[in-house]
């Protein structure tokens, strides 16, 4: 069982955060994270392997979710992955996913299909900048 993240509460508001160029990784988020657990490194890269992991599955259910319309699966994924997201500090993959959230509250799927080819670059890149982070960590 993966362990709880911290809530995500003002950081999608927060544009003026610190990130990591290419990857879209807030620093300070990061930093928090590494300060809840005390600096314990296993415990460090347990969330963010558990977070890997939860974001691949949670990335194919919202594709999956699209392409059958099923609106609903599409919202509560992606509050789901948005929160999460918003915990490690990557931004960008929380706010496409507060964009489709938001969509299918409304029932609307207007870009939705354009927007999923972006969720998977933007989890690869986060993906790639956690995996750094866990070296870092070894």
């Amino acid at each position: 069982m993966c362990p709880e993240l911290p809530p995500s509460s003002d950081i999608l508001q927060s544009g003026q955060n610190q990130t990591f160029k290419s990857a879209k990784i807030d620093a300070k988020i990061l930093q928090s994270l590494r300060d809840m657990v005390r600096g314990d490194r296993v415990a460090f890269a347990e969330i963010i392997e558990c977070y890997l992991t939860e974001t691949l599955r949670l990335v194919q259910q919202i594709s999956a979710a699209i392409a059958t319309q099923d609106i609903e699966t599409i919202w509560q994924t992606a509050h789901q992955l948005k929160s999460s997201s918003a915990s490690v500090g990557a931004i960008a993959l929380a706010q496409l996913c507060k964009a489709l959230e938001a969509q299918g509250r409304r029932s609307k799927l207007e870009n939705s299909l354009e927007l999923l080819p972006q969720l998977y670059e933007e989890y690869e890149q986060v993906k790639t900048a956690l995996e750094k982070e866990l070296v870092k960590e070894a």
